[in-house]
């Protein structure tokens, strides 16, 4: 009794000692925390956890490998108190070391088997690490120690999720399943069955198992009483169990009992115009299906309905002898009439979907080419006004009508004006203009709205296509105009508030760019950038503004052909890109304040363009910024996992499993991952010891245990020969950005296709290029390494490879793909396929590699008996030959392209050449490696003649391969010079440029010919960019310089 009280009170002692420590860590104070912590241990030298919180202190403050010492003190000592296994799991959480956590908490269970709380954080540490099998088995022992529900359920959902994971299907069908479904079913006969994510997680059981039936049967026991967290969850799992068994007609019924009761849910309409046409298609195509057996499906559908009056208690309702399946358009025709009517009868002025659901029935009802039901369907009518019929002239007219005052119109009805003939279509506009001219124009927000609604439809409609640049400017200033005149409906509005007038801004913005396209004036883009910095000011919260501004910084480099339409939130960004102005769209995009998830779906915006343009100091911190997210969602996941457990919520794990790997396996992670490889490698690369550093660090070792999945699927390991990764998630979102386009110009998702196509292959070459790199550069130390393949064959195949992909790419006419502006940009591969010669250049220099690689193998062999010296008389460096000839060409091009009267006189034509001035860096970097490379393998070899001189006491001659290596590298040295003397001079030119005069004429703003303040903001964003463009790539070429200085033998 006196131990235990003595027990508590060192307890109580050791918790007032560390407080300070832990208040430190809570407020990020590390160093203070370290502090407090060697205070309670010159008192506590064995204080255990007093050491851990001291090593978290120090890994927060970047010193792992203290840290790590001493958790390793700690481990040893093998610790049994919970605040120190705590402590240590968060070091570890914080390490990416989960499988150390495992191994922690298992030597606590064993001293300690009874503790509840040690079993609990051992479960979820094989949470983290994905050890069902482990996870079972921790979850029975806790169930046996503590007879609570949810530890048994969690080792049914540790065998569920065995199933899942498992690549043998039929063993988690035979096995797994049906051993979860008795565990689950023993507790249903028991009648201990307590909670909601119990029910839950039997009808998880059934369903993998494919039995809907079985499933569909407990929704309709009592025990689909226990859900009661929503009151529509019962509903929803029907209504998918329905779909599953192909039970039409009863799905039918529960549409139409659904619509009922919530005439605003689009998704029920959806479901039920799904459902009659199955239902259609049964009755019609099949001939064994007839009268009596759709009378006896319709009696079961009641039966079904009404079998358990405890359904009502689970939000089943109930749907009573009027709920009759439909099984034709006509039942149909009459089911949407009188949902209509009881809208309007109860008064429900704002409920579009009855209305909408009409017009969907006849376009899917054309698409189906039932020319019978849409020729009964333009004869009836379904209002009041007898005028109006169901053709869909009058079903979008009646729309408008009603809901032409929502700024919803657009968005409801772009995909259903494409239903009108073209002899409708002028028709259709001219009532929807005199339907809003009806109404005064800007003097309320409603009026404002059917204005801008009307515009956008005559957009969509393609009312403006031929309309010639004189009259789009025309138009432009009419929709500015009227943005002026609407300006005191915003009077008392929040900055966080969207202006209901934005929308003109935006049209007038496309139309702009539609005078670009038309004229090729490069100033249509400029008034486009003066506009939006103009207005973003006054609508800050108007998201649409900042991606617009940041894709119209790189359209000017994005030029698309006349039958292609920009979509003006790409046109924003592209502008400031493709005049290469990096700073707009960073400034931009930083005010789009992307978080979680949008660093993987909106980050292409910028990832795409800030390494092409040279902005490489920008790009280390972006692609940080993006890495960060990966690496932090990785670990968040998990806790994700962890919680899903603690709160039952076990529908939701395998929903997260899902969602986790799709991140993880994101192109976009991939390809950033890649990119900051190569950007490391054109940054860093220095010297030998640097670029040993790089390859080393960012290469073999991997920075985070995500990573691993990674680099093995992107064969960074050089002896890995197996194909790139080719099933990447693409998780862009374009959605987020408005269009109004005609519907035939609007090609979106086929160039999204194109898009993921073309970035794979970056992926690839990005890939291949590096792993050269990294097998050229451990041919230097594979006599002191044991690997399974040499180096020297490893990077023979992939320059094989390398050459294989230069084949495939050469057939591609990438310049004849650009992008439509709503999907993205010009695929950086353009330049390789319009100049081969960038990577058949680092073909040459890996053949100058294994050329003298071999050569020196030969040489050094015991057998060769001075053989190798006279073959080096003989020794051909073609390749070496090559390489300078082709650099020497790419050289030429790139200062032809830089020195080109274009360069100053088009914004568009310069970002493209500063563009290829980067991909040629990067080449050359890789190069210059690969010079190192040569450098370092003849080292050796002169090292071993000087010392056989000396031995035979003869005068060293060296062979004529050394001139030669030399001569060559001194050849690459001389065409950088020629580069960076080239770069000097375009810099000076450019910034010498006074752009003041092709910007004053272009505000149709105002008729103040002096620029404006939003001109001025527009010029100097411009020329920053590309003074520090040419900093940043004069800066990395007289790198490259001092590089190639010291590769000497």
């Amino acid at each position: 009794m006196a131990a235990k009280g003595l027990a508590v009170v060192d307890h109580s002692v050791s918790e007032r000692r560390l407080r300070p420590v832990y208040e430190c860590l809570d407020n990020g104070n590390n160093k203070k925390a370290i502090q407090e912590a060697e205070k309670v241990l010159k008192k506590q030298p064995n204080f255990h956890c007093a050491k851990v919180l001291k090593g978290l202190g120090l890994l927060r403050l970047g010193r792992e490998e203290e840290c790590e010492a001493i958790l390793e003190e700690v481990k040893k000592d093998l610790p049994a108190e919970d605040t120190t296994l705590q402590a240590m799991s968060i070091c570890y959480k914080e390490m990416h070391r989960f499988q150390q956590i495992c191994e922690i908490y298992e030597v606590a269970v064993k001293k300690d088997p009874t503790n509840e709380e040690f079993l609990s954080h051992l479960f979820m540490s094989y949470v983290r690490t994905g050890n069902f099998k482990k996870q079972q088995q921790v979850a029975m022992n806790l169930y046996k120690l503590k007879s609570k529900n949810p530890y048994y359920f969690w080792a049914v959902m540790s065998i569920v999720m065995q199933a899942f994971s498992s690549d043998d299907s039929k063993l988690a069908q035979t096995v797994s399943l049906p051993l979860a479904e008795r565990m689950v079913e023993k507790f249903i006969q028991d009648g201990r069955i307590e909670a909601e994510a119990e029910v839950e997680m039997y009808l998880i059981i059934l369903e993998l198992q494919g039995k809907y039936k079985e499933a569909l049967e407990v929704l309709c026991s009592p025990l689909a009483d226990k859900i009661t967290s929503q009151s529509q969850v019962v509903r929803l799992r029907r209504l998918e169990l329905l779909k599953k068994l192909n039970m039409w007609q009863d799905l039918n019924c529960f549409y139409k009992v659904l619509i009922k009761e919530n005439p605003h849910q689009w998704s029920f309409y959806e479901g039920y115009f799904s459902s009659l046409f199955l239902v259609m298609d049964m009755v019609n195509g099949n001939g064994n299906v007839g009268v009596n057996d759709v009378n006896h499906h319709q009696n079961e559908c009641e039966w079904n309905a009404n079998s358990n009056n405890n359904n009502m208690n689970a939000g089943l309702g109930r749907m009573g002898p009027a709920a009759m399946f439909d099984s034709n358009p006509s039942d149909a025709f009459t089911f949407l009439n009188d949902v209509l009517a009881k809208c309007i009868q109860e008064n429900m002025p704002n409920c579009r979907a009855p209305y909408l659901a009409r017009i969907e029935f006849y376009r899917q009802l054309k698409a189906r080419k039932d020319f019978d039901a849409l020729g009964r369907l333009g004869k009836e009518t379904y209002c009041e006004d007898s005028s109006y019929t169901d053709s869909p002239l009058d079903l979008l007219i009646n729309y408008v009508r009603n809901f032409g005052d929502k700024p919803c119109l657009y968005s409801d009805l772009q995909s259903y004006v494409d239903l009108l003939d073209k002899e409708d279509v002028s028709r259709f506009l001219g009532e929807v203009t005199l339907c809003l001219e009806q109404h005064d124009a800007s003097l309320t927000i409603r009026d404002t709205f059917r204005h801008q609604n009307e515009v956008m439809l005559k957009r969509r409609l393609g009312m403006y296509e031929d309309s010639s640049a004189e009259e789009l400017e025309e138009l432009v200033r009419y929709l500015i105009g009227f943005q002026k005149k609407t300006q005191n409906l915003n009077q008392g509005l929040l900055p966080t508030d969207f202006r209901c007038n934005d929308y003109y801004i935006l049209l007038a913005c496309h139309m702009l760019v539609d005078a670009w396209k038309k004229t090729g004036d490069e100033r249509h883009l400029i008034r486009v950038l003066i506009l939006l910095e103009t207005e973003v000011m006054d609508s800050p919260a108007n998201y649409q503004y900042k991606l617009l501004l940041c894709q119209v910084y790189n359209l000017l480099g994005e030029s698309c052909t006349h039958t292609q339409i920009p979509h003006f939130l790409l046109i924003l960004k592209k502008i400031y890109d493709t005049l290469g102005a990096m700073e707009g769209t960073l400034k931009w995009f930083e005010g789009l304040d992307v978080k979680h998830i949008m660093w993987d779906t909106v980050s292409h915006l910028l990832t795409r363009h800030v390494a092409a343009q040279g902005h490489f100091s920008s790009a280390v911190s972006v692609f940080s910024s993006v890495l960060k997210f990966f690496t932090a969602h990785n670990h968040d996941s998990l806790e994700y996992l962890i919680s899903a457990y603690k709160f039952g919520s076990f529908h939701k794990i395998q929903e997260f499993m899902r969602f986790r790997e799709r991140v993880r396996d994101s192109h976009t992670f991939a390809l950033v991952v890649l990119e900051n490889m190569m950007l490391d490698l054109l940054l860093e690369s220095e010297s030998h010891a640097s670029t040993a550093q790089v390859l080393y660090d960012d290469f073999l070792i991997v920075f985070v245990d995500q990573l691993i999945y990674l680099c093995h699927t992107l064969e960074m390991d050089p002896e890995d020969e197996s194909a790139c990764a080719e099933d990447l998630w693409d998780n862009r979102d374009f959605s987020t950005m408005l269009a109004w386009d005609s519907s035939h110009k609007d090609g979106q998702e086929t160039w999204q296709e194109d898009s993921y196509r073309w970035e794979m292959d970056l992926i690839k070459l990005r890939s291949i290029t590096l792993r050269c790199v990294l097998a050229a550069y451990q041919m230097l130390e594979e006599g002191s390494s044991q690997v399974q393949v040499p180096r020297h064959q490893i990077l023979q195949r992939l320059a094989a490879s390398l050459k294989t992909f230069m084949d495939g790419l050469k057939t591609q006419d990438l310049n004849q793909m650009v992008p439509v502006l709503i999907g993205g940009f010009r695929p950086r591969l353009c330049v390789f396929a319009d100049r081969p010669d960038l990577i058949l250049s680092i073909v040459d220099a890996i053949d100058c590699v294994l050329c003298i690689h071999n050569h020196v193998f030969a040489a050094s062999s015991p057998d060769s008996e001075g053989g190798g010296e006279r073959n080096s008389q003989h020794l051909q460096l073609d390749p070496c030959r090559d390489l300078c000839m082709r650099l020497a060409n790419s050289i030429t091009w790139v200062n032809d392209r830089l020195g080109d009267p274009q360069f100053l006189e088009s914004l568009v034509f310069r970002q493209r050449a500063v563009e290829e001035l980067v991909d040629l860096c990067e080449v050359l970097s890789v190069v210059i490696v690969l010079c190192d490379v040569l450098i370092h393998l003849l080292k050796p070899y002169k090292t071993s003649l000087v010392k056989r001189s000396k031995k035979r006491k003869k005068e060293l001659c060296l062979p004529p391969v050394f001139g030669e290596v030399e001569s060559h590298v001194k050849n690459v040295k001389v065409e950088v010079e020629r580069l960076l003397e080239c770069v000097g001079k375009v810099e000076g030119e450019v910034l010498a440029r006074d752009l003041s005069e092709f910007l004053a004429d272009v505000s149709l703003i105002t008729d103040n010919r002096k620029p404006s303040g939003a001109t001025q903001a527009v010029l100097s964003k411009i020329l920053n960019s590309y003074d520090t463009s040419f900093k940043e790539i004069r800066t990395v070429l007289q790198k490259k310089l001092k590089y190639l200085s010291s590769l000497t033998l």
